[in-house]
This record gives structure tokens, sequence and C-alpha cells, in this order.
């Protein structure tokens, strides 16, 4: 999840960073905390990379609400244990 405000200039270099990780993330939300400048379509811009959602709020909630509003979007991954020693076991995690 990447969240902004009047983020407009950095948003590329977060989309290179991002699309540039040796594991690229299966999903990407972005929360956009009521900016005035372009940092929406910006992001958007990265749909083309990266399976993306943007979230716009309509009015300024500061970024715990921003982070909160993003969760939502979220896919819940289950993670797994690769257990040593144990060919093709694969406990579930949590």
């Amino acid at each position: 999840m990447v969240t902004t405000h009047r983020c407009g200039p950095f948003i590329d270099q977060t989309r290179t960073s991002v699309a540039g990780q040796t594991h690229p993330p299966d999903q990407v939300v972005v929360v956009d905390d009521a900016s005035d400048d372009d940092s929406v379509a910006r992001a958007r811009a990265w749909s083309s990379h990266l399976n993306l959602e943007v979230v716009a709020l309509a009015r300024n909630e500061g970024v715990a609400r921003a982070r909160n509003a993003g969760m939502a979007p979220l896919v819940p991954v289950q993670p797994t244990v690769h257990v040593p020693g144990l060919p093709g076991h694969v406990a579930g995690g949590g």
C-alpha cells in the first residue's frame, strides 16, 4: 500500500522502485488523501505496470485514515511455511 498527499513529483520514482523489486507485489493499492496535484493521475498510470487499485479520498483524512481506507481493497494472502526435510509439505501459516 502506498499513501499519498501532494506527492505527484515522487509517484514515478515510487512506481519504478515497486515494479523493480526482485519479487514484484501481487497487488498495489495507492490511497490518495485528497491531493490537489496530479498524484491520482500519475498513480493511475501505474496500471500498465502493476496490478493496481487507486483509492482517491474526497477530503483530507490524515495518513492513518488513508491507510485504513487502503486496507479494504487488499486481497488477503494465506502465508505458507515450507518445512525443511519434508518434501512437498506446506503448512498453513497464521
